[in-house]
Parts: C-alpha cells; structure tokens; sequence
C-alpha cells in the first residue's frame, strides 16, 4: 500500500469507533435485529445498511448468498472485516476466504465480489477507504 492509502485505512479505522453507535441502534449482531435494513441492489440473499455519511455498510449475507454476479471494480477501496461466518473475496485469479474477525483490504480497481461460503448467515462490516 502506498502512503497516502494507510493514511486514509488510519483515518478510516478511527472514524469506525464513531459508527458504533449507528451500528449499535440499528443492528444487534448477538439477537439478529435487523432494523434499517434493506435488501441489497446488487447482491443475491443479503440484506444491508448504510453506514454514516456513505462511509461503508454492515452487510448480513444469507447462506451461499453474496455478489455481485458480475465481479465489479470501482474507485475506492474498501476494508471488509468478517463478524460471523465465513466469506470469500473472489477475484479474477482466485479467493481469499475470510473467517470471523478477519480482515482484507480489497483494492477498488481490481475486478471483485463477496460470496457467504457456507450454510449459515454471515456477517460483516465493509468500510470505505477511498
């Protein structure tokens, strides 16, 4: 990573203890309430909500569920940090498989999507990084 972009993960990871609230109110991982959230536009089986400001969402994958069908690129990055389960960030090239509490910065102009690889909701937080 290049300077300027551990800059804005830095900024970015400090600015998440201020979506603790938001997730707090909104979302509670341990009883599954899932107030304020919508369907997802661009992915199969999961529901999301926006975090403050645009600056990411927390994203509840349904099981095998993820997208989007078409790997997707665009003009940021983005850290991706697995709640629960289990997910894989595919690439062109291959995947990496995420487990509970693991993380990956995902780099906006490489050709991606996120997949639930198992039978069982997953869950995750994806924050935008610029």
């Amino acid at each position: 990573m290049k300077d300027d972009e551990l800059k804005r993960l830095a900024e970015s990871m400090a600015a998440f203890g201020s979506f603790a609230d938001e997730i707090e109110s909104g979302f509670s991982f341990e009883t599954g309430d899932i107030t304020g959230f919508c369907l997802s536009a661009d992915m199969i089986g999961c529901t999301e909500k926006e975090l403050a400001r645009g600056t990411g969402r927390i994203i509840r994958f349904g099981p095998m569920g993820g997208g989007p069908l078409m790997q997707h690129t665009h003009s940021y990055n983005h850290l991706v940090t697995v709640v629960s389960g289990e997910i894989a960030v595919r690439f062109e090239d291959g995947e990496k498989i995420l487990a509970e509490d693991e993380s990956v910065v995902i780099e906006g102009s490489k050709a991606h999507s996120l997949w639930n690889t198992g039978e069982t909701e997953a869950k995750a937080v994806d924050v935008y990084i610029g």
